[in-house]
């Protein structure tokens, strides 16, 4: 079987099921287990999911420059920009992601030892 030329939907239909799945996770762990959650972690990821949109709407065209026309940031800076400021929020989110998981739940104070996160792990 030949993929290359379906490889761009394969590739949008698992990130989109990747996507669905984290929120997914992210609303089942609020609403089940809302007192050891808090709002505040879900910053990190409403922040990648417009880091997310931010990336992917960018095509490949704009940011050669061969895209756009005349404008107020014309050959393709405006685009690379945008390019660029979705790739630090997606990297500040996961940054910020990691010290969640490790500050909070990995090195739990002697008094938190018995709690287990149960949202996504039985």
């Amino acid at each position: 079987i030949d993929l290359t030329e379906k490889r761009n939907k394969i590739a949008s239909i698992a990130s989109g099921f990747l996507f669905f799945t984290g929120w997914w996770f992210a609303i089942d762990a609020s609403s089940s287990d809302y007192v050891n959650t808090r709002d505040v972690f879900h910053i990190c990821g409403v922040f990648s999911a417009l880091s997310m949109i931010m990336v992917n709407s960018i095509n490949n065209d704009q940011l050669r420059g061969e895209g756009l026309t005349d404008g107020v940031c014309s050959g393709g800076i405006a685009p690379k920009i945008w390019f660029f400021f979705g790739f630090l929020m997606g990297f500040g989110s996961l940054l910020g992601s990691c010290y969640i998981l490790f500050g909070e739940y990995v090195m739990m104070s002697d008094e938190n030892k018995g709690f287990k996160p149960t949202s996504v792990y039985p």
